[in-house]
């Protein structure tokens, strides 16, 4: 491989390398789904009554991490119970086994992101908005509990539901998310989702500005910025053996 190769990889490397530092800014443009609803929920000994719940219709830019492929409008969902989202503010983005750094919590996740996908129960007409709500519960169970994900059970660990109005506008069934937990946990149809964090990069405190927000894509295979100069280098180095034996 001659010199010049090596220098063009290594800076293809070290490129995709600095874009995972850079920030892009989230812009909050409303509810996901017609509306949120009020919840009642426990966190250890901290009370979070009387709120609003739910996914929030987002539109990022100026994300250049994971092949700048993250921009554009999304459905962002709250990591944190007690902070607050700012209408307009800069975050880093992250993968979500970055984030957590725990697997368990990571592939709960993703099994219930692609439940809640992949059987549309954020697209029954009229109900959008309560398993919207319920869902946000379900993803706070997983990020705040420390009992087994396969109990999906709200109703003990650190984070608890007190929620009792989620009722469909279809049935008049409880929505609740203990349902979400529970069914996703057996769900293994496709798609599958890669999982994402908007992260403020600010210490864990209740002020505006600070929560961060879970996102996703369907999974592709077209290979990320780091992936893609590997496999240059690789095709490089193929390319000068050739050659040489050809000389």
């Amino acid at each position: 491989m001659t010199a010049s190769l090596v220098r063009t990889a290594a800076a293809l490397l070290l490129g995709s390398t600095a874009m995972l530092s850079q920030a892009g800014t989230m812009t909050y443009l409303g509810p996901a789904h017609n509306n949120f609803n009020d919840v009642n929920v426990t966190i250890s000994d901290h009370s979070y009554k009387g709120g609003p719940a739910g996914g929030f219709s987002v539109n990022l830019a100026g994300f250049t991490e994971f092949g700048g492929t993250l921009n554009g409008p999304f459905e962002a969902y709250c990591i944190d119970v007690t902070e607050f989202i700012d209408t307009s503010s800069s975050y880093r983005l992250l993968s979500a086994a970055a984030y957590f750094g725990d697997a368990n919590k990571v592939s709960a996740l993703g099994k219930l992101i692609s439940y809640a996908q992949g059987s549309n129960v954020l697209n029954t007409a009229g109900d959008q908005d309560m398993q919207s709500t319920a869902l946000q519960l379900a993803i706070w169970n997983i990020v705040y509990d420390t009992d087994s994900a396969a109990t999906a059970a709200l109703d003990g660990g650190p984070f608890k539901e007190g929620t009792t109005t989620l009722k469909s506008t279809v049935g008049g069934v409880y929505l609740g998310a203990h349902d979400l937990l529970t069914q996703a946990q057996s769900w293994s149809a496709a798609p599958s989702y890669d999982l994402f964090v908007l992260a403020s990069g600010r210490p864990t405190e209740s002020r505006q500005g600070q929560q961060d927000q879970l996102i996703w894509r369907q999974q592709s295979t077209v290979p990320e910025p780091a992936s893609l100069a590997l496999s240059l280098l690789g095709l490089a180095a193929a390319g000068a053996v050739s050659r040489r034996r050809r000389a």
